[in-house]
């Protein structure tokens, strides 16, 4: 089979399932996470073949076939476009967690955001002020007003946060962990499901598998998918 391994393309024998996995024969991979769509071929339990799935957040599977444990797998409904799955199963489901779960916005809410949290922060009613990603994501508290609060996803890039400033304007931080929220099937497959039926996934680049190994640079906003 065809893989991508440290930015070559190389051929591998198929994996082999293991106890509690499955063999899935990817169609879409997004980048760079290596989160994925397509369908079961190989498996213990006979009613899992032929299932459209998509899986994460194991990812980093560049490859046509990959052994991908059970409880990684998210079923899709017969007819769910597998790019869209693919698009929107890492991304979709943290702007899920960022504004209805780990912080829940409410109507009326001014938020600056691009992508899918925009989309998703306008059907909670917020008011969207701007889509400028500099602004959304580089603004840090200056970007603020007052009572404002400022959230962050992973790491903080707006280095050390000096609480004197929050307490002068009465700002707040709120960290959210998206992992610690999508850390069950039950919860992944709730989230794509809720994104699945609301938004719609900035797809920049459709990418054959092979030629992933030039290497690209990852774009602020939007996704860019293999083709398998």
């Amino acid at each position: 089979m065809l893989a991508i391994e440290e930015s070559e393309a190389v051929q591998r024998p198929e994996p082999r399932p293991g106890v509690g996995e499955v063999l899935v024969r990817n169609r879409f991979i997004g980048t760079p996470g290596g989160e994925a769509a397509g369908e079961v071929v190989a498996a213990a339990d006979p009613a899992l073949i032929g299932q459209a799935v998509v899986y994460f957040p194991g990812g980093g599977r560049y490859a046509e076939y990959a052994a991908v444990p059970v409880e990684e797998l998210v079923p899709l409904e017969p007819g769910t476009p597998l790019d869209v799955a693919a698009a929107l199963a890492f991304d979709g489901t943290a702007a899920y967690v960022l504004t209805h779960v780990g912080f829940r916005l409410r109507a009326g809410d001014r938020v600056a955001a691009t992508g899918l949290v925009a989309q998703l922060a306008e059907l909670a009613g917020a008011e969207l002020v701007t889509e400028n990603a500099k602004i959304a994501y580089g603004g840090g508290l200056e970007q603020l007003a007052s009572r404002g609060t400022l959230i962050l996803h992973g790491g903080n890039p707006h280095g050390r946060i000096d609480v004197e400033r929050l307490a002068e304007r009465q700002l707040s931080v709120h960290w959210v962990d998206t992992a610690h929220y999508l850390a069950t099937p039950a919860a992944r497959a709730m989230a794509l499901r809720f994104v699945l039926e609301r938004v719609e996934p900035e797809i920049l680049e459709r990418v054959p598998l092979r030629d992933a190994a030039r290497g690209r640079e990852t774009p602020e906003s939007g996704k860019v998918l293999l083709i398998v």
